[in-house]
C-alpha cells in the first residue's frame, strides 16, 4: 500500500510518496495532514484493471472508469 510521507516544520510542508514531493507546501502540519489522507485514497483506488469491454488492461480511476479509451470511443 502507498503511504505519503510529510516533512517539514512551522509553516511549511510537503508531501512525499517513494522519496518524490508530490504536493505542496502547504501552510501548517494540519493542512498538510488533510492533503495526505486525500491523496493516499487517491493513489489507493487509481489502478490497473481489465476493460469491461476488450479485455485489455488499462489505468483505471475507480468503478466508474472500467473501458479503455478505443471502447469508450466506439460508444
Amino acid at each position: 500500500m502507498l503511504h505519503v510521507d510529510l516533512r517539514g516544520c512551522g509553516a511549511s510542508w510537503f508531501a512525499y510518496v517513494d522519496g518524490e514531493q508530490v504536493g505542496g507546501p502547504y501552510h501548517g502540519m494540519n493542512t498538510a495532514a488533510t492533503a495526505a489522507r486525500a491523496l493516499e485514497q487517491k493513489l489507493k483506488v487509481r489502478k490497473e484493471r481489465p476493460c469491461l469491454c476488450c479485455g485489455r488492461a488499462i489505468m483505471s480511476e475507480g468503478p466508474h472508469h472500467r473501458l479503455c479509451a478505443a471502447c469508450r470511443a466506439k460508444g
